[in-house]
């Protein structure tokens, strides 16, 4: 035990980031390899009327009622599931500008999520057939949902992406509470005789001393004058001969 805390000391004390880093990035793989993979398919009807922007319009309200219960109640028998479920499995999406609603299923297999889209978008164009005769709107197929071919989550890159950024900060946080790691100990008398040189002006000569030295320094040491002479010079408090 005291061995591996010695060499957890000797480490640098980025360490914990690193390792963070390294944590992250195989908990973000393990995710990417082991996590339940969600397909998703998109099924499309254009609404059509004599005036574009009343198109636009009514894609817009039709958009809103693709998720509602009339037309799920109508889709849950073509998709399958039950109509709570298939309200879980689809959302669709309308364009300001064209008179098109998209409807996207998803699924844990390719079939169930193409499944989803068709069913809602073909319930849409039932549900809305006996208003279009008194509006003169019409709601009409567009594209088909097709089989995708590959998962829409999780995505690989970005799994491994967000948790190496995760594991990163983490052992970033663990740097910071260690306070950075052990600061070297600046050596006794690196600056001369026990620490700080200070540099002060005596009587017009720069002379410097060692701040708490061994001992007390000699007189001509600090004032430049000769040992045994009055540093204040003759008349003042000296005996006269």
């Amino acid at each position: 035990m005291r061995g591996l805390r010695a060499w957890a000391a000797g480490l640098p004390g980025w360490w914990p980031a690193v390792l963070g880093l390294l944590l992250g990035l195989l908990a973000g793989a393990g995710h990417a390899l082991w996590a339940d993979r969600e397909y998703a398919a998109e099924a499309s009807v254009v609404v059509t009327a004599d005036d574009p922007a009343q198109a636009v319009g009514f894609a817009q309200s039709y958009g809103r009622l693709a998720t509602g219960d009339a037309v799920l109640r109508t889709a849950q028998t073509d998709a399958g599931v039950p109509a709570g479920t298939l309200r879980t499995r689809v959302r669709a999406g309308t364009s300001p500008d064209a008179p098109v609603i998209g409807i996207t299923g998803t699924g844990p297999r390719p079939q169930d999520a193409a499944r989803a889209a068709g069913a809602v978008a073909r319930a849409l164009v039932a549900h809305t057939e006996s208003a279009g005769e008194a509006t003169g709107v019409r709601v009409v197929p567009l594209t088909e949902a097709a089989l995708p071919t590959a998962a829409a989550s999780p995505v690989p890159w970005l799994s491994v992406a967000l948790g190496g950024c995760a594991g990163a900060v983490a052992g970033g946080a663990a740097v910071l509470a260690r306070g950075g790691g052990p600061r070297p100990s600046r050596p006794r008398g690196a600056f001369g005789r026990g620490g700080p040189v200070l540099v002060t002006p005596v009587l017009g000569t720069v002379v410097s001393a060692a701040v708490a030295g061994p001992g007390p320094a000699p007189v001509g040491e600090l004032t430049g004058a000769p040992a045994g002479t009055s540093p204040a010079g003759p008349g003042c408090g000296a005996a006269p001969e």
